[in-house]
């Protein structure tokens, strides 16, 4: 069975992807800065919340950042949401993406 398979991929030089990055970066950093504020403030910690809650921001700064995505080819974004107790208590983690599969391949 061979792996060998086209790329559908679309190729963009670094420094097209650069430039395009600096230009959104100021509304990327305001997107993951301010939604988990969102969230988060007047929130005591519960594990039994921890897991909508990075659902919540992660889902949510996926979709603001889809927004900012448009005009600004070859970004994919990946979000991940830590949530730690202060203390010595279990780990939680939740990660999200967007895919376009036209663009970016199957």
């Amino acid at each position: 069975m061979s792996c060998d398979r086209p790329s559908k991929r679309q190729k963009i030089s670094m420094e097209n992807a650069a430039y395009e990055f600096h230009q959104i970066q100021d509304e990327v950093k305001k997107i993951t800065q301010e939604i988990p504020e969102k969230v988060l403030t007047g929130q005591s910690y519960h594990a039994s919340d921890v897991h909508q809650w990075t659902t919540d921001i992660s889902s949510q700064c996926l979709k603001e950042l889809k927004g900012v995505a448009n005009g600004s080819a070859g970004f994919k974004y990946i979000v991940n949401c830590t949530i730690l107790q202060k203390r010595n208590a279990g780990y939680h983690t939740n990660s999200s993406c967007f895919w376009d599969a036209e663009r970016d391949g199957e």
